[in-house]
């Protein structure tokens, strides 16, 4: 493979970085066109669900760190 064929030349770098960010640009304003302001119901359920899930975790992780500290006392 000779050097004209290297699509990785150095010379290139620059529109490439360029092509690559105007491509994401394209990319990020046509997602953000097709989103959609959630109504209040959507909003509420999320914000619900975000809710009951932070505090399963919370609870989660507070048994495994109870079960944990004699476990962590007896090993030591």
């Amino acid at each position: 493979m000779s050097k004209t064929e290297n699509k990785f030349e150095l010379k290139n770098v620059g529109e490439r970085i360029e092509q690559n960010f105007i491509q994401l640009w394209d990319d990020v304003t046509t997602t953000l066109d097709k989103c959609i302001k959630p109504d209040k119901k959507q909003f509420l359920d999320l914000a619900w669900s975000l809710g009951l899930a932070f505090i399963v975790v919370g609870i989660v992780g507070y048994f495994v760190r109870l079960f944990f500290i004699p476990v962590n006392r007896f090993l030591l």
